[in-house]
């Protein structure tokens, strides 16, 4: 779902998060609910200079990301990290907006277990990690 943040929640740059997911703690697979904000998305596009559409694409990547690996929890790097700086966004390295290869494993065995050995018969599993 696309948003436009509430009024007054815009917080810093620090603290200005693009979206959210809801992954319940006691059904982590169960998470069905992702929001980014449009608003946040152009200002960081415009922060780092780059088309918002762009930005809007890794921020829904990852809010899904987090659906599909059922945790709210970040990675170091690749699209999952916490943060994105205006380097991270003009430097635009694949690395940066693909999967961590250490999520790939885990997103394959949810999906897999989301829809049973169908995930299986449709051809890889491409997250741009390989």
């Amino acid at each position: 779902v696309l948003f436009r943040s509430a009024p007054g929640t815009g917080g810093t740059s620090v603290t200005r998060r693009l979206g959210f997911a809801l992954v319940p703690a006691d059904r982590p697979l169960a998470g069905q609910f992702a929001t980014v904000y449009r608003d946040r998305v152009d200002w960081l596009a415009g922060r780092g200079r780059v088309s918002r559409h762009t930005v809007l694409g890794w921020a829904i990547a990852h809010e899904v990301g987090h659906l599909l690996i059922g945790s709210n929890d970040h990675t170091d790097t690749g699209i999952m990290r916490a943060s994105w700086s205006d380097l991270d966004l003009r430097r635009n390295t694949p690395d940066d907006w693909a999967f961590a290869p250490a999520l790939v494993g885990v997103l394959r065995a949810h999906l897999t277990s989301r829809v049973g050995t169908s995930a299986h018969t449709a051809g890889p599993f491409g997250c741009g990690t390989d």
